[in-house]
């Protein structure tokens, strides 16, 4: 429907109802204060809200193609978004979230990113690809983690990940059917999930 709704999670009333995009809704992302909320859409944009009134608040359009993945950064202050379309070069978009201006590019995966997750302690950042692969990011300086690189094991398309407890392993999801347990650290597979006979997303 094109929308977005947030609820209460203590008592799990509906607060908003929140319509600006002219196609589906891909991607959201709250900050850590719980300020604004981030939504990306198939019609290329990312709409930024005030959670407390719903209001939107700016209309951020660097991507080329329909948004896949977005990911608000601890502070704040900047933001990663992906789009799904090969004219972005499978690139993630660094924004900052008041201006709405790029910062910078990384590149990394050879195709298209499709999720991101946070560290629980806010100090690096996974993103998912097509390209079958986790990468692993210091959140301060945007660079490829040095030792912990690149987590390789899908055998399709990663379509959501998280950090577990202690930030020392991963779990993804893929088009492949499968859920893998990684150990951060030592880039291993620790535990195959399979039984699902549809893509993890």
């Amino acid at each position: 429907d094109n929308g977005v709704r947030v609820w209460d999670a203590r008592n799990w009333k509906l607060i908003h109802s929140l319509e600006c995009h002219t196609g589906g809704v891909r991607a959201v992302s709250f900050t850590r204060n719980g300020k604004w909320l981030l939504s990306g859409s198939r019609d290329k944009s990312i709409r930024v809200w005030n959670v407390k009134t719903g209001a939107p608040i700016n209309n951020i359009t660097i991507h080329k193609g329909a948004i896949s993945a977005i990911l608000a950064l601890p502070g704040g202050k900047l933001v990663y978004s992906a789009s799904s379309d090969k004219r972005d070069n499978s690139e993630i978009a660094v924004w900052d979230l008041e201006s709405g201006r790029k910062v910078k590019n990384i590149k990394g995966h050879r195709s298209p990113v499709t999720a991101f997750a946070l560290s629980l302690d806010g100090k690096y950042v996974a993103s998912g690809s097509k390209d079958r692969t986790i990468r692993l990011w210091d959140a301060k300086t945007h660079k490829l983690h040095k030792t912990l690189g690149v987590l390789d094991g899908h055998k399709k398309s990663i379509r959501s990940i998280a950090f577990l407890t202690g930030n020392k392993r991963i779990i993804s999801g893929s088009d492949d059917n499968s859920i893998l347990i990684w150990d951060v650290e030592s880039e291993n597979i620790v535990k195959s999930l399979t039984g699902h006979r549809r893509r993890i997303s």
